[in-house]
C-alpha cells in the first residue's frame, strides 16, 4: 500500500511540473497580445542584455533578491544564445546600432516549497511582474517596452506542493524570449 501511495505522489508531482510545450504555447499567445516594438529588432546590428534591475521597494528584501537572481540566471541562459546568434548574423559591427535589453522586476512574490508544504493555499498566490525595456543604445530612445506578468493560483500551488510557484520563472523567461523573437522580423 505504501508503494502505491508513493507512486501516486510521484506521478502527481511529475504531472504538476512545468511542461515546455505548454509554456511555449502560453508564450506565443502572451507575446501576440503585447505591443510590438516601434522598429523591427532586425534593423539593429548589435544586441546586449543588461543586468536585471529591481524596483526600489524590493532591493532591501533578501528573499526577493534571491529569487530575482535565479530569474536573471534563467533569463540569461535562455536569451544569451539568441542574442549571440543575432550578433553573429550582423557581424557585431563596431559602429552599428545596438539595442540594450533591460529587464526590470516590478514586483515578485514566489511562495517557497517549504511554505507551500506547511501553509498550502493559505500562503496566497505567487506573482511576478517584469518590464522588458528595449533601448536604442545610440540615442537612448525606447524601442519597445512590455510588461510580462504571470501568477500561480494558491490552490494549484498547494496541490502541486509549490511546483506551479517555481514554474512561474520559466513562464516569464519563455514569454520574454518569444517577445524578442516575434519582434525580430523584417519591416513591412
Amino acid at each position: 500500500m505504501k508503494k502505491i501511495i508513493l507512486v501516486l505522489i510521484c506521478v502527481f508531482i511529475a504531472g504538476c511540473a512545468s511542461d515546455p510545450e505548454k509554456r511555449r504555447q502560453v508564450a506565443i499567445t502572451e507575446s501576440s497580445l503585447m505591443r510590438p516594438t516601434i522598429k523591427s529588432l532586425e534593423s539593429f546590428d548589435n544586441f546586449k542584455l543588461t543586468d536585471m534591475t529591481l524596483a526600489s521597494s524590493m532591493e532591501s528584501k533578501p528573499e526577493k533578491v534571491e529569487v530575482a537572481k535565479i530569474l536573471e540566471g534563467k533569463l540569461k541562459a535562455k536569451l544569451d544564445p539568441l542574442i549571440s546568434s543575432w550578433n553573429t548574423k550582423s557581424g557585431q559591427l563596431q559602429n552599428g546600432r545596438t539595442v540594450e535589453i533591460r529587464p526590470k522586476i516590478i514586483s515578485l512574490r514566489v511562495i517557497s516549497g517549504t511554505t507551500r508544504f506547511f501553509a498550502g493555499a493559505f500562503a496566497g498566490q505567487s506573482e511576478i511582474r517584469m518590464d522588458l525595456i528595449l533601448v536604442d543604445g545610440e540615442t537612448g530612445v525606447e524601442v519597445g517596452r512590455t510588461r510580462i506578468q504571470r501568477s500561480a493560483d494558491s490552490f494549484a500551488g498547494a496541490w502541486s506542493i509549490g511546483m506551479t510557484d517555481k514554474s512561474l520563472l520559466d513562464y516569464i523567461v519563455d514569454i520574454a524570449y518569444q517577445y524578442l523573437i516575434d519582434n525580430y522580423k523584417e519591416e513591412k
